[in-house]
């Protein structure tokens, strides 16, 4: 369970560090 919650948080960071590229690259 608490495998889980990690997995899930590690996804969460992911995708946020995904998108905040996306926008710095835009801003570029």
């Amino acid at each position: 369970m608490k495998l889980f919650m990690i997995s899930g948080r590690i996804k969460d960071i992911r995708t946020r560090i995904s998108a905040t590229q996306r926008s710095f690259l835009n801003m570029h």
